[in-house]
């Protein structure tokens, strides 16, 4: 089962940023923005998930975003973690809440920026496949059950 998930995850995030090139061709940048990151946050469930993290905790911010940014630094993947982040600010929000960077750049972060980090991520899937992060994730829910007390 879990390796139908990391697979439909990666299924979706190709889908995803396929739909945002084709958004890009009738020109609607805004749009596109949305379904790439979508096709980012696919990828980074993926990553989390074949390193046997459940993907109801692969999917939060609070515990999902953290254990692949430690992750991706652990692996000395920072470059990676640098593109996600560059990218997480510029598009969701600059890009599809906000609007206001250009479509230009939009453009030219789905095409480049975004298709490069789909790439790293699949990559690193092959790698993460071969690790078990349940330890962090266990040791992450105690820190936050301590930070509630």
């Amino acid at each position: 089962m879990k390796i139908l998930v990391v697979e439909e995850l990666v299924d979706d995030a190709k889908a995803s940023f396929e739909k945002a090139q084709e958004l890009l061709e009738s020109e609607d940048y805004y749009d596109a923005a949305e379904k790439a990151w979508r096709a980012v946050e696919s990828m980074r469930k993926a990553v989390l998930v074949a390193a046997k993290i459940p993907y109801r905790y692969a999917k939060t911010t609070n515990i999902g975003l953290r254990l692949f940014s430690d992750f991706l630094r652990g692996m000395n993947r920072r470059r990676v973690l640098d593109l996600y982040d560059k990218i997480a600010y510029r598009l969701p929000i600059l890009g599809f809440y906000e609007g206001i960077i250009s479509p230009e750049e939009i453009k030219e972060l789905i095409l480049s920026d975004v298709k490069l980090l789909i790439e790293e991520l699949e990559d690193l899937i092959r790698i993460a496949r071969k690790i078990d992060l349940r330890n962090a994730l266990n040791s992450l829910l105690r820190i936050q059950k301590l930070k509630q007390k």
